[in-house]
């Protein structure tokens, strides 16, 4: 049976500023928990992000079956996080939790596990420098537009296949030329971001076949 994971965020990581940069410190880190309590013994997967302006750009993917309150801010994590914020010159820090749901008392690793993957995958797709890429291979091809973030303008025939294809909507009747509309990227097209704390949409991911 598919695994429900639902999703919690963005949540900001409170922070210190220090005279290297920005650090997330102990008094941070219980900010943080004080906010989110409810999410601290849940299980599941997180992305750590860097949100400037109105977007919000991906760098960590990680996944606990313990509880996230033992698991994003552990020591080597946080050198992650202190390097991003290094190498970032804007943008405040935040969290997106998918939180599996618990059956019988138990969570569902393998299911969290292909859940971190798939994430992962999407990830690459919107930023090749996440940090974390195991498991990910560099694709044989590629489609400007569909596959990946392409610079310039669509055409028309690739936004009528990307409306084929279910990434702009459901097709269009009669072949509009739809070209010079405006599309933001795959991804922030078919999942806006919610505002804080706010859990919206639900991702569901099957345990691989054998595990």
């Amino acid at each position: 049976m598919a695994v429900k994971f639902e999703i919690a965020g963005p949540h900001e990581i409170p922070r210190t500023r220090k005279p290297g940069g920005w650090a997330i410190e102990r008094d941070d880190i219980r900010a943080f928990w004080q906010s989110c309590f409810k999410l601290q013994d849940r299980a599941g997967c997180y992305i750590f992000g860097m949100r400037a302006g109105r977007g919000i750009m991906p760098y960590y993917v990680g996944k606990t079956a313990k509880g996230f309150g033992q698991e994003v801010f552990q020591p080597h994590k946080l050198v992650h996080y202190h390097r991003i914020m290094m190498n970032t010159s804007k943008g405040t820090p935040v969290f997106f939790f998918a939180v599996a749901e618990v059956a019988r008392g138990r969570v569902n690793e393998q299911a969290i596990i292909a859940c971190e993957q798939h994430l992962i995958t999407l990830g690459v797709n919107t930023n090749p420098e996440l940090a974390n890429k195991r498991g990910t291979r560099e694709p044989a091809f590629f489609i400007p537009h569909v596959t990946e973030p392409a610079r310039g303008r669509k055409s028309g025939e690739t936004m009528a296949f990307r409306r084929l294809m279910g990434l702009e909507g459901p097709p269009v009747p009669g072949g509009d030329d739809i070209s010079g509309t405006a599309i933001p990227s795959p991804v922030a097209s078919r999942h806006p971001l919610p505002s804080q704390g706010e859990r919206v949409d639900v991702l569901e991911t099957k345990t691989p076949v054998g595990l």
